[in-house]
């Protein structure tokens, strides 16, 4: 059985692909590359693809085929294109208009909200070779709904009682913030397939913007006064160059709000609300990044150009809405961070190792950030799953120094990417520095080891075991 992707990013189908040929052997999976029209928009592939006729059934990325929204000529055009055949339908977006086109094609079309888990797309690609294997089904189409809601009870309704349980599942996924981690970026180096694993497959995400009411946000489950706690005790100790500036002092000032807030840099203004995780701003990112490269590097004292506004619900709501209206887009908050502290924090930072641990909540969207090394995207993937010290990421990107490591490490922090209650150690002590560094000259002092890294063995091992 033969199913093709449309309008993935390389290296989401890439993982998407190593996925379902781990879990459902009787999947053939292909791809088509996203097209770009003549205006450099994303459009759906040309329908004369051999591959797209070959096929028994489709995965579909909405965004990816240009096709953010519902419209007569977007469901005429997609309908064409899949030709009555099994069909994922995948947004970060309400989908309830789509459904529409089911009356269209004729044949069983399933919805899967971005980002996703690995759960959820198990769940939507079983269902996919079970109608592939059945295909005299043709009994309408199915939701899959978020981790939280009762897709089983959904699936085990008669079809004449699924129409009102989609409509009651996507009010309250309306209603509630998902938790749901997130990645994606444009490029990715050779890595090993464990790393690979902990990739995109498990969680997703393809866009920056944050989307009003179908938007889906990480949750922080760290209390803010305990985040800054810990955040401030680990930058004082091994970031002590760039603690006491005036971009990380406001920037731990920001985590421990939960209320909305105005971020005044200069003349310019971030909207920002903490419970869902989001800015928006009435001027371009290079702008207030700018600005906080003149000042950012400063020694703090007091508000040194940059204030922290708490604002009431009311007051939010008629400021978004205000900015909304006049062209602005909601952004997720640790991009914007990440791609200021990227750019204003220029100091030199450790070069020994330290007994801290990187565990990410999930990989920022990197496709929408300048100048982003490709081996961050690689970095942050190893340790999505698994909490990783400064040598264990050494043993892994042995090409990497631990200046590069440790300038991951403290953009993870400083943009909330890090699980912040995991970065030090439990009974941390003194010696914790030394035992590490005892373990790095053991590992260097090992001449098999030596000789591996000298001839460039470990590095072509994993481009062995890369996708």
């Amino acid at each position: 059985m033969k199913l093709l992707l449309v309008g993935f990013s390389e290296q989401n189908a890439e993982a998407v692909k190593m996925f379902c040929s781990r879990n459902f052997a009787s999947l053939d999976t292909h791809v088509i590359p996203r097209q770009l029209s003549e205006q450099m928009t994303l459009i759906l592939p040309n329908n004369s693809s051999q591959q797209q006729n070959q096929a028994d059934a489709f995965l579909v990325d909405l965004e990816g085929v240009g096709m953010s929204y519902h419209t007569a000529e977007n469901q005429e055009a997609l309908a064409a294109f899949i030709n009555a055949k099994p069909t994922v339908l995948i947004s970060r977006r309400d989908m309830s208009s789509w459904r529409q086109m089911e009356k269209v094609v004729q044949s069983v079309l399933l919805y899967l909200c971005a980002p996703y888990s690995k759960t959820e797309m198990m769940e939507v690609v079983g269902q996919l070779t079970q109608l592939l294997s059945k295909p005299d089904r043709t009994d309408g189409a199915l939701v899959v709904q978020s981790e939280k809601t009762s897709q089983k009870q959904s699936l085990s309704l008669p079809v004449s009682s699924q129409s009102a349980t989609r409509e009651q599942t996507r009010d309250k996924k309306l209603a509630e913030v998902d938790g749901d981690k997130s990645t994606e970026a444009s490029t990715v180096p050779a890595m090993s397939s464990k790393v690979q694993e902990d990739n995109s497959i498990i969680q997703s995400q393809a866009s920056d913007l944050v989307d009003g009411q179908s938007s889906h946000f990480v949750k922080d489950s760290v209390d803010p006064g305990v985040k800054v706690q810990v955040l401030t005790k680990v930058l004082k100790q091994y970031f002590s160059s760039i603690y006491d500036t005036v971009f990380v002092r406001s920037v731990l000032e920001l985590f421990s709000y939960t209320h909305p807030l105005i971020m005044r840099i200069g003349k310019y203004e971030l909207l920002i609300n903490p419970a869902e995780r989001s800015v928006i701003m009435d001027s371009d990112i290079t702008r207030v990044t700018d600005c906080f490269c003149i000042i950012g590097n400063q020694k703090y004292a007091g508000t040194n150009g940059v204030q922290l506004l708490p604002i009431s619900t009311e007051q939010y709501i008629e400021k978004s809405q205000k900015l909304s209206r006049a062209g602005n887009k909601k952004y997720v908050m640790n991009t914007i961070l990440w791609q200021i502290a990227a750019e204003v924090l220029h100091y030199d930072l450790p070069n020994q190792p330290h007994p801290l641990r990187l565990k990410v909540k999930f990989v920022p969207n990197f496709a929408v950030m300048r100048f982003v090394p490709s081996y961050v995207y690689s970095v942050l993937s190893a340790c999505l799953s698994k909490a990783r010290t400064i040598v264990e990421l050494q043993s892994l990107f042995p090409e990497l120094s631990i200046q590069q490591l440790n300038r991951v490490i403290l953009l993870s922090m400083l943009s909330g990417v890090a699980e912040e209650t995991i970065l030090l150690p439990a009974n941390t002590t003194p010696d914790a520095d030394k035992s590490t560094l005892s373990s790095a000259d053991k590992m260097n002092r090992n001449s098999g080891v030596r000789q591996a890294n000298s001839t460039g063995f470990f590095r072509r091992l994993l481009q062995k075991l890369s996708i």
